[in-house]
């Protein structure tokens, strides 16, 4: 086994760990840094599989925006009810299986996959990929923006007129 292998499998490990502990938390900052693990490790294994575009916009836009925001959206909304948030997790032990499956079902079909995976790069580079953003997908790429701007307001809206 070369030191590429043993890269994917410790970032498959980390991956599950963030899974059990998202699944097994009982609070949900806890389980929000569950989730921060496994976006940092599905970035490394982008990484390793030579595609470190989508490993760049896993860490900006996932790790680095999303789950920010979905940080922020918890402790303010804790911050509202003057009551500390938790989870109750009651099928710690179906958790844990479902979560040692899925280690097991990356290590066995997953991992020849990747272990056929050339290491020649990406086809494509990122001065095609911008080109056909801004010339061919230009609609779908503002539409997408609006859509986002308008769930945000949405979503501040139906916040701001809770009556508590």
């Amino acid at each position: 086994m070369s030191a590429a292998d043993y890269f994917f499998y410790g970032w498959c490990l980390v991956m599950v760990a963030g899974l059990w502990a998202m699944a097994v938390s009982k609070k949900l900052i806890h389980a929000a840094l569950g989730l921060l693990s496994c976006l940092v490790a599905l970035a490394g294994i982008y990484a390793l599989l030579s595609a470190e575009l989508l490993a760049v916009i896993q860490l900006m836009v996932y790790a680095g925006g999303v789950l920010v925001l979905i940080l922020f959206g918890i402790m303010l909304t804790g911050r509202l009810s003057d009551k500390p948030m938790r989870i109750e997790s009651r099928n710690v032990a179906v958790g844990s299986v479902i979560a040692a499956g899925l280690f097991i079902t990356l290590i066995v079909f997953v991992g020849p996959a990747f272990l056929s995976v050339t290491s020649t790069g990406s086809p494509g580079s990122l001065r095609t990929l911008s080109l056909a953003l801004f010339s061919e997908y230009t609609l779908a790429f503002e539409l997408a923006g609006v859509l986002l701007l308008i769930s945000l307001i949405a979503g501040a809206v139906i916040a701001s007129s809770r009556q508590s």
